[in-house]
């Protein structure tokens, strides 16, 4: 909240709906809250295209890579370096935009969840012994 006075920083917390907030973001920071909410944050931001600098109690349990779809710090003064370096370096901001939309897709859009959910329906037909053939796994579900 201190940084508030500064010219053209944005503190926004907590806020129901952050589409907002996005169109007018050129970073998202996330520093160490859990829950659901932030992880929803997380997500959020990286569907609009905003690179993230968050910490690992931010990412909680989501698959995100260091470095790829986010920068993860473990201390302030690692998240503002972040920060700036992110600020200063639009072609970095585009390429963390771009992998972090790829996981998006990938991970938690409609297309991927249709693509789960008939996994789980071809396995339970199959009396649970379905088996994730693109990736030669089980699908995890019993019958």
């Amino acid at each position: 909240r201190r940084l508030t006075h500064l010219p053209g920083v944005e503190v926004a917390a907590p806020l129901s709906s952050l589409r907002g907030l996005f169109r007018r973001a050129t970073v998202a920071v996330a520093p160490n809250r859990f829950g659901a909410e932030t992880e929803r944050g997380l997500l959020e931001a990286l569907a609009a295209g905003i690179p993230v600098v968050t910490t690992s109690e931010a990412l909680n349990s989501l698959p995100l890579q260091h470095g790829r779809e986010v920068y993860v710090e473990g201390d302030s003064a690692g998240l503002s370096e972040r920060l700036i370096e992110l600020l200063q370096k639009p072609m970095l901001r585009e390429a963390m935009a771009t992998r972090g939309r790829a996981f998006i897709r990938l991970n938690h859009s409609s297309a991927a969840a249709a693509n789960r959910l008939s996994h789980i329906i071809a396995t339970v037909a199959n009396g649970g012994h379905g088996r994730d053939v693109a990736h030669g796994r089980s699908a995890g579900v019993q019958a």
